[in-house]
């Protein structure tokens, strides 16, 4: 996400929501980049495909309800999707 492992790990070592649930998910204080590499690949492993986003790429607009559909507008819109390709 045009980040350095630096960066990373100061930012989830000052996240008040993220540091709690790292620490209790991996039992330590150390956050490291390599953790957070884990952390991203074990999320990473509970996604399903194809899922409703994907028949909603491709074409099928009633796969997605309108919530999802606004919240892929603001995805895109604040530019996040630069670092999800």
């Amino acid at each position: 996400m045009a980040s350095t492992p630096a960066l990373v790990e100061r930012r989830v070592k000052e996240d008040h929501t993220y540091r709690p649930l790292f620490i209790d998910a991996f039992a330590t204080q150390e956050i490291t980049f390599e953790k957070i590499l884990e952390a991203i690949a074990s999320y990473e492993r509970t996604l399903i495909t194809p899922s409703a986003f994907d028949a909603y790429l491709k074409g099928d607009d009633d796969a997605i309800n309108n919530a999802a559909k606004n919240g892929l507008k603001l995805f895109i819109n604040l530019g996040c999707k630069g670092g999800h390709v």
